[in-house]
């Protein structure tokens, strides 16, 4: 039996679109059935269970599920807190695209150098562990990040100086009245990602999803966090932190 994690909300839509033509149609999941356990009438070796996004990377860790597809964010976000769990990010799929971006109203900040002016940073994120990464790159000396169920572009100036947000285009951050950071650029390309237990890969016979779907995958894609430099600390920065 191959247990296969998918995942509900936007992407559940083009996932299911994307299955159905590689071979793989689940009965209900493009439709939005609201059932969580849904039939592969092709395969009946192949359990489907629908979850929210940000779980199924650690479905897929613990073993629970086999295979899953969700977006690199929340594989990312989860491998910076727990590196070593058996978890592999198989190949970008063709659905779901996206960038993780730093922004932050102009009068904050245009640049990440822009940073080491400020004595303490605000940062507000869905990805909190992906912002400590940020942080700790950049080595902003004093700083804080508040993680957020969502809408965290909300959060800037009132309550954070900065955010760090998924954007499909650029044109969505001048609604919010915020710029992405030069010196930050893209922190993650995001899209959907085939993920597999590490276990499961070298124990059980994963060929009827993993060749149906690679065949549509990305190999350009690096999948990698892309963290700026060290910022450089202002002397009145350094005097208001004494």
């Amino acid at each position: 039996m191959i247990k296969l994690a998918l995942a509900t909300g936007d992407l559940r839509a083009p996932t299911a679109e994307l299955l159905s033509a590689a071979g793989l149609h689940v009965e209900g999941y493009g439709e939005g059935s609201r059932q969580y356990r849904l039939p592969m009438p092709s395969r009946e070796d192949v359990r489907v269970r629908v979850f929210r996004e940000r779980d199924i990377p650690m479905q897929v860790a613990l073993g629970n599920y086999d295979v899953g597809i969700t977006s690199l964010s929340w594989v990312i976000e989860m491998q910076s807190r727990f590196p070593q769990q058996p978890l592999i990010a198989l190949s970008a799929l063709p659905v779901g695209g996206g960038d993780i971006v730093v922004v932050a109203p102009p009068e904050t900040a245009r640049s990440v150098a822009d940073l080491g002016m400020l004595s303490f940073v605000r940062i507000a994120s869905e990805f909190p562990n992906i912002a400590e990464a940020f942080a700790r790159a950049a080595r902003l000396r004093r700083y804080r990040v508040q993680g957020v169920a969502g809408a965290a572009a909300a959060y800037p100036p009132e309550d954070a100086d900065i955010a760090i947000i998924t954007v499909q285009e650029p044109e969505e951050l001048a609604g919010h009245g915020l710029v992405a950071l030069e010196g930050a650029n893209a922190l993650l390309q995001n899209s959907a990602w085939l993920i597999a237990n590490a276990n499961s890969l070298a124990g059980k016979d994963l060929s009827p999803i993993l060749e149906a779907l690679l065949s549509n995958r990305n190999p350009a894609a690096s999948g990698r966090l892309q963290l700026p430099g060290p910022v450089s600390v202002s002397p009145s920065a350094n005097g208001q932190r004494s």
